[in-house]
């Protein structure tokens, strides 16, 4: 029996790529659609926790626009995660993490 064709876009391969790097880091990963990402990235079982980090997951060759990274960064905030940027070189295998959160300043009680 043959296995059916991969798609062979840059997307599915940088996709591909983080998935089997984080996975045999030992993280879980789930369908990260509804927020905006590629996986959402746990620590432990899925429900016996919340996930720690939104992936996105990104080619080395292309531009990230500053308003596509405020944007995941404001929605990690309200969701309380942190954003992991997978960022995958087409001559590599093994993507390069990018962790980062939304800063929120201390609001002091004298003001």
């Amino acid at each position: 029996m043959e296995k059916p064709p991969l798609p062979k876009s840059s997307i599915f391969r940088i996709r591909l790529n983080t998935f089997r790097d984080l996975w045999r880091r030992g993280y879980y990963l789930t369908c990260g659609l509804k927020f905006g990402c590629d996986y959402l990235a746990y620590e432990s079982v899925p429900g016996e926790d919340h996930s720690k980090w939104l992936v996105k997951c990104v080619d080395s060759q292309d531009a990230l626009s500053s308003l596509d990274l405020i944007a995941l960064s404001r929605l990690s905030s309200q969701v309380k995660k942190h954003v992991l940027l997978a960022i995958v070189s087409p001559d590599t295998l093994s993507p390069y993490y990018i962790e980062y959160s939304w800063w929120k300043p201390q609001r002091s009680q004298n003001v």
